[in-house]
């Protein structure tokens, strides 16, 4: 495969890569979520190639996306991609497999904020 056409496919699945994770953290229960890398770019490969963000229908493919995208090069643009967007996100290395720790914003709305020496209930 020629270069351009490979660098190109490289910036549309590092797009898709944080469009999925800031769908997977917008719809998570929790504040914090743990996925593996190599999960998140099968994910956005899969999105690209099908052209949604289901997830559950992502986790049906059987399908491995190219070796050029499975690399810890890709795997740190992918960090500084989702750390330019303002997404929180860790990368922890637990036996031997990368995970990424994204966590939700800390900004509340101000009818949860909790408000000292105020005397309205």
């Amino acid at each position: 495969m020629p270069l351009i056409l490979v660098n190109d496919e490289r910036r549309r699945v590092l797009e898709k890569t944080v469009e999925v994770a800031i769908h997977l953290l917008n719809t998570a229960r929790t504040r914090r979520i743990s996925v593996k890398m190599a999960t998140l770019v099968k994910y956005a490969y899969l999105a690209c190639r099908l052209g949604t963000l289901d997830i559950t229908a992502l986790k049906q493919m059987k399908v491995h996306p190219p070796h050029h995208l499975r690399t810890q090069y890709f795997y740190r643009e992918v960090v500084k991609a989702l750390r330019k967007r303002k997404i929180r996100a860790r990368v922890e290395h637990r036996h031997s497999v990368k995970y990424l720790v994204l966590y939700k914003s800390r900004e509340r709305k101000d009818s949860q904020r909790i408000i000292r020496g105020s005397a309205t209930p």
